[in-house]
């Protein structure tokens, strides 16, 4: 069952999901043909069917489970879950990546002088993601800002090199993300600068934990550098390719 306040977020823009029977979907974005299925809430082949139909509808070539990019609840299916994974693949899903989503405690990390919270119109961050990273991370960028969750730093003449977000997803359960710093600020320390304040802000809001989702393994030597990763939880992608015409 999804918390109210969890699915008022999911079905919210950018990137609103919708209801299909049991079930939270996502249709393909503009140029992919993925369709995503962020939520079932039983196994049921009822629903499942209904979301295939309307991915065929909507033109999609492909259906995943986990995510979906900009606006999800998981990021796969966590290994230990595998009634859930079984009945995936009994149905035609098959597994196609794996990455982790660390657990990290908050109350070690410290804020930086050069490193300060964006106020006013965030339309400017949202593009520098689009435009230096994915536009997923523009759509989460857009809800960390409504939640005053959004930290930049900046050259002297004001130009944006680095940028981290919490709140962009899951914003009641303090999940950390996305975070990008650009290639000439990398190898500075900045990346580390930009984290850390983030998850000392999700420490002042009462969260002793943060959720720092789809990592791969550079990426989690990161954080075991400067913070107390307190679990680490495998999680897989599954697919479902969809017969043309069918």
């Amino acid at each position: 069952m999804i918390a109210p306040k969890a699915l008022r977020e999911k079905l919210t823009a950018p990137r609103a999901l919708v209801e299909v029977g049991a079930a939270l979907y996502g249709a393909p974005l503009a140029g992919s043909t993925t369709a995503w299925i962020a939520h079932l809430e039983a196994h049921d082949d009822d629903t499942l069917r209904a979301v295939l139909q309307r991915a065929r509808h909507d033109g999609a070539r492909r259906v995943a489970y986990g995510g979906p990019p900009g606006n999800y609840l998981v990021s796969g299916v966590e290994t230990s879950e595998t009634e859930l994974a079984a009945w995936l693949v009994s149905r035609g899903f098959s597994p196609v990546s794996s990455h982790v989503d660390l657990i990290v405690a908050t109350g070690a990390c410290a804020s930086y002088d050069d490193v300060s919270r964006l106020t006013g119109d965030g339309a400017g961050v949202c593009a520098w993601f689009e435009a230096h990273f994915a536009s997923a991370w523009a759509m989460e960028a857009a809800r960390a800002h409504g939640h005053h969750g959004v930290f930049v730093a900046r050259s002297a003449e004001g130009e944006l090199f680095g940028a981290a977000c919490h709140s962009g997803n899951n914003a009641h359960a303090g999940t950390f993300g996305p975070i990008g710093v650009l290639p000439d600020a990398r190898g500075t320390g900045l990346g580390r600068r930009l984290a850390e304040t983030v998850l000392a802000d999700l420490a002042a809001r009462g969260h002793t934990t943060a959720r720092v989702p789809w990592v791969d393994g550079a990426t989690a030597r990161f954080y075991r550098s400067f913070g107390s990763v307190l679990r680490e939880e495998t999680r897989v992608m599954y697919g479902l390719d969809l017969d043309e015409g069918a």
